[in-house]
């Protein structure tokens, strides 16, 4: 598959397989009562969307599903597996920690060498 590069021809095409795929978005909404939301960008001709039951309450709901998903639908593998990589972190921040206190000493050191430096020039 490559690009269409001939502009009419590009949007013919746009036009008739979005023309199939809203339709069969419609059927599946309709033979299983899903809520189905098909939303293409098309730059000559900006912006299509097939929704139903609305764009807003489909999104909505998958966002309120994601949220409780991630808060009570946690798997004890999961996380426990998320502490792990917490703690993981954790450790490696503490390290990143104690590598900027002893590079401030390290600048502590050269400061009081240059300014002695600089005094016996």
């Amino acid at each position: 598959m490559k690009e269409i590069e001939n502009d009419i021809t590009k949007l013919t095409t746009f036009s008739k397989r979005w023309l199939g795929i809203t339709k069969k978005a419609s059927e599946l909404a309709t033979l299983t009562g899903a809520h189905v939301v098909v939303v293409s960008y098309f730059p000559a001709i900006k912006q299509y969307a097939f929704n139903s039951p609305s764009l807003q309450s489909v999104t909505n709901h998958f966002l309120r599903m994601e949220i409780n998903h991630f808060k009570d639908n946690t798997s004890p593998t999961v996380g426990a597996h998320r502490q792990l990589r917490i703690n993981s972190l954790n450790q490696q921040i503490d390290q990143l920690k104690q590598k900027i206190e002893e590079e401030k000493k390290k600048e502590k050191i050269m400061k009081k060498k240059l300014q002695s430096v600089e005094r016996n020039g």
